[in-house]
């Protein structure tokens, strides 16, 4: 969707572009988790939230627990089903929601457990193991289901004594589920071994059984963190090859990693030197499936290593982890896919504009709630004027703007990706009397973006104009909505009203 948008803004010089991370943070909500958790696996199933297995600051549980998640996504109290067979930690967990069967495998052991659920209340019935285990026995493995296939990717195998011993898997495994069998086959292995890493698979529209993996950061087989992002594409059970895309921007193991919205997210980790992260970032999910940049948004409160990670109904949430103790709570909160929205209008100097001033027309991302958000795509704005106004080029003094030097009746504002919101172009205005500045986004198909502004411009002496705030619409002065196209939404168009006064 796009909104589009017309009003009064600061004088010639007073704005200046954010960074996307300070603009996108809004809070995250904390709610109880009822215990100590880190490194455990996180399941959604029929509107719960369900937290396997993991550590406390003592040992590894068994403890199962699930919570029901609001239409607003709050988080109700949680409630103790059938604990696991085992006490597992650096687990993951994955359902067959067509079946209502959800598994789980890692812990350092090479069986991969099942358990049905009932969807009614949500408790989970008896664990048992599936027929054909995972022979590699993974330890922080990564584990997701699509289409009657599990895909297995990674992880290591420990072995303890007077020294402890990691063995790191490159190893890709595909199991085919059915009602009665679980049947493993070998696949692609990794171009470098993982554990600890982030994984999320990421069906193609349609849906069919195809679409994408991602294996995000994690450790090597050196047990150094990595910034490395490998993808694969699936179809009906076939693994293709492994292959790098756009890298996280820094080394990172234990990412919180889930896709919404044609994004996938990379939350939190752990950097080199055991250090908590509290970056969140974004990647758009490019046609093939490549990653776009990585960019900064909804910032943790606090660094967070460990947690799990998982959506629903279009909120994000981050489960338990480790801060500078083992988290106790809940994170989530409400995610928002970037777009791109026009805020257009004149300043001046004080209140007024008259004939011949030099003022300025920014162009800011917007969300959908109106807050200065950011783009993920390089975007170009190209500003055009009628009635003698001119546009002049950055770096331009505000006297040879009064000047009218070197102006021409179009201008470009560019929003770089990511890196900021809002794009800021010079322009002297004209002729006493309507002036009006369109914009279109270069790259983009007619209707997808455009914006007119018509200003009544004063001819100086006893009168100026001011924001007519009888013209605005939702604060602003319109907005509009629609269907999202490739990158951005619907045409949207819309007048800021002025009224003049006498000085």
């Amino acid at each position: 969707m796009i909104a589009i948008c017309a009003a009064m803004l600061a004088a010639l010089g007073g704005a200046q572009g954010q960074d996307a991370s300070e603009l996108t943070s809004a809070a995250w909500t904390s709610t109880t988790l009822g215990g100590e958790s880190a490194d455990m696996a996180v399941a959604v199933y029929a509107g719960r939230l369900y937290v396997l297995g993991g550590y406390d600051s003592a040992t590894a549980t068994a403890a199962v627990r699930f919570a029901p998640l609001g239409g607003d996504g709050s988080i109700g109290s949680f409630t103790t089903t059938t604990s696991l067979p085992l006490q597992l930690g650096a687990i993951s967990a994955a359902v067959d929601s067509g079946r209502g069967v959800i598994y789980v495998s890692g812990g350092n052991v090479d069986a991969l457990y099942q358990a049905n659920i009932n969807a009614s209340d949500g408790t989970i019935g008896a664990w048992t193991t599936t027929p054909n285990e995972i022979t590699s026995a993974p330890y922080g493995a990564g584990l997701v289901f699509d289409q009657d296939f599990l895909f297995s990717i990674g992880g290591a195998h420990v072995t303890g004594g007077a020294s402890t011993t990691t063995t790191t898997f490159s190893e890709s495994r595909v199991a085919h589920v059915s009602a009665s069998t679980t049947t493993w086959a070998g696949g692609p292995a990794l171009p470098s071994a993982r554990v600890r890493h982030g994984l999320a698979a990421v069906p193609a529209n349609g849906g069919g059984g195809s679409g994408w993996l991602y294996v995000v950061g994690g450790f090597d087989s050196s047990n150094n963190e990595v910034a490395t992002v490998y993808m694969a594409q699936y179809a009906t059970g076939e693994l293709g090859s492994w292959t790098t895309t756009t890298p996280l921007p820094s080394a990172r193991s234990s990412p919180a990693v889930f896709a919404y919205g044609g994004f996938l997210y990379a939350i939190g980790g752990r950097a080199p030197g055991f250090t908590p992260l509290d970056d969140a970032l974004q990647a758009r999910i490019n046609s093939n499936g490549t990653l776009g940049p990585w960019v900064p948004a909804h910032t943790l409160p606090a660094p967070r290593s460990l947690a799990g990670a998982a959506t629903n109904n279009g909120y994000g949430y981050v489960v338990g982890g480790f801060t500078t103790a083992y988290a106790t709570d809940v994170l989530w909160k409400k995610l928002d896919t970037p777009k791109l929205a026009a805020k257009l209008g004149y300043s001046g100097l004080g209140a007024s504009v008259h004939s011949g001033d030099c003022v300025q027309v920014i162009v800011t991302a917007k969300a959908s709630d109106d807050s200065d958000t950011w783009v993920d795509q390089a975007t170009s704005i190209t500003l055009a004027a009628t009635g003698g106004a001119k546009f002049f080029p950055a770096g331009t003094t505000y006297n040879q703007c009064l000047s009218g030097t070197n102006g021409t009746s179009s201008g470009t504002a560019s929003i770089a990706a990511g890196s900021g919101t809002s794009a800021v172009v010079q322009m002297r205005t004209g002729s006493a009397g309507t002036n009006t500045i369109t914009a279109s986004a270069t790259g983009l198909t007619a209707g997808q973006i455009g914006v007119t502004v018509t200003a009544a411009v004063a001819d100086g002496g006893t009168e100026d104009t001011t924001v007519d705030d009888a013209h605005t619409v939702n604060g602003w002065g319109c907005t509009s909505s629609g269907p999202m196209g490739a990158v951005f939404g619907l045409l949207a168009m819309c007048g800021l009203g002025f009224r003049k006064r006498r000085s």
